[in-house]
């Protein structure tokens, strides 16, 4: 993991940067995402630098124009702490960086300004509106983070965003508060992607395909093909109970899967997110999938 020493170090460079397009005094910037909930992990690519993103809210103490915006990515990119990232540096709502030790991902989102969150699953709301709200659940309901680190891990190709709006919105339904597993959350939210292409009209997860919907092209069709792997491991996780496997195997199971053990990184040998998912290729995943979660239990 990346050393406090170097974090500070960092987040005082994000500071020297943004003190050159504002008041630096005025500045400010605040962890967020997956690293302040607890739902970081690292991902199935296998690579060492290929995990959860580093996230920062950053506040310039008043509304920003994106022109600043622009400036501000312009003078990162010039830090000798950083290079641009093959996913891009910036756009309207993120810049997005690699730092040259760690070769980790940063990003820095602004409080206010252009970036506001303003569709079906998120309602109109600015990124520290989100990241107060999913720290009080993620308080209230720790096992819900082994929930998110799971699907993270059983669904690489999945945006982690989008995952964790799925936890939450599920979980802010139920009482899970008690389940420090996190299994029976992950059950429901398994029995929902189960129903795809058909979930019920109040399902939590109507919010992200309509928000797809309405991006339309190739986003639809990935998210799609996305949903059809869901489905399909999902009805795998499930059917599990239903042989010889007990529901506390299965928990460890889960458990390992969501932390950084040998049975998951036995799972990540197959490089799963190079995978092109073509329907002739889920079958052969799935059966994959099963197999090693029920070896890891042998």
């Amino acid at each position: 993991d990346v050393p406090s020493d170097f974090m500070a170090a960092v987040v005082d460079e994000f500071e020297s940067c943004a003190g050159r397009v504002w008041d630096r005094h005025s500045c400010t910037f605040k962890l967020s995402g997956s690293s302040l909930f607890g739902t970081d992990i690292k991902t199935a690519s296998g690579d060492p630098g290929d995990q959860s993103d580093l996230d920062f809210c950053f506040d310039a103490g008043r509304d920003i124009t994106p022109q600043e915006w622009n400036s501000f990515a312009e003078e990162l990119n010039r830090s000798t702490y950083f290079y641009e990232d093959p996913a891009g540096l910036a756009g309207s709502k993120a810049i997005r960086l690699r730092d040259r030790i760690y070769n980790r991902r940063w990003e820095v989102v602004p409080v206010a300004g252009h970036f506001t969150y303003d569709n079906v699953r998120w309602g109109n709301k600015s990124r520290l509106q989100v990241d107060k709200e999913w720290s009080r659940f993620f308080n209230s309901t720790p096992g819900a983070r082994r929930t998110t680190r799971v699907l993270k891990r059983m669904l690489p190709d999945f945006p982690g965003c989008d995952i964790t709006v799925l936890v939450v919105k599920h979980g802010e339904r139920g009482k899970y508060s008690a389940d420090d597993s996190g299994f029976d959350l992950f059950e429901h939210i398994l029995l929902e992607l189960k129903q795809y292409p058909d979930p019920a009209p109040d399902a939590p997860i109507q919010a992200l395909l309509k928000d797809v919907k309405a991006q339309g092209g190739d986003r639809a069709k990935s998210f799609n093909a996305m949903l059809d792997v869901a489905h399909q491991l999902a009805g795998i996780i499930l059917d599990l109970a239903k042989k010889d496997v007990s529901e506390q195997d299965i928990r460890f199971i889960l458990k390992d899967l969501a932390t950084y053990g040998q049975p998951f990184q036995q799972m990540e040998e197959g490089n799963l997110r190079a995978r092109t998912w073509t329907k002739s290729l889920h079958a052969d995943f799935a059966k994959e999938f099963q197999n090693r979660a029920l070896n890891s239990v042998a």
